[in-house]
């Protein structure tokens, strides 16, 4: 890697070049990260919370419509778990 500095770092003092600019040109090339893949949160089946409770949270925090939140609160009690959001 030492090499690659000093090229890049050298290009502008050869004769006949550009003299006093110090540009070079970079060879190495930037790796991407990528997006990250989207969470799904779960709801978990409980004894103690109340149904309407759960359909207020669901309309409330997941900005769900009524029918769609007891469509989630009744597959989750009946299966004991389901998926509320994907983010």
């Amino acid at each position: 890697m030492k090499w690659l500095e000093s090229e890049i770092v050298g290009a502008g003092d050869r004769k006949g070049d550009d003299e006093g600019t110090g540009l070079g040109v970079a060879t190495r090339t930037r790796t991407r990260t990528k997006t990250p893949s989207p969470y799904k949160v779960l709801m978990l089946n409980d004894d103690y919370t109340p149904m309407e409770f759960v359909v207020l949270c669901l309309q409330r925090f997941f900005k769900m419509s009524i029918e769609d939140a007891t469509r989630v609160m009744l597959h989750v009690h009946q299966r004991g778990v389901g998926v509320c959001g994907i983010f």
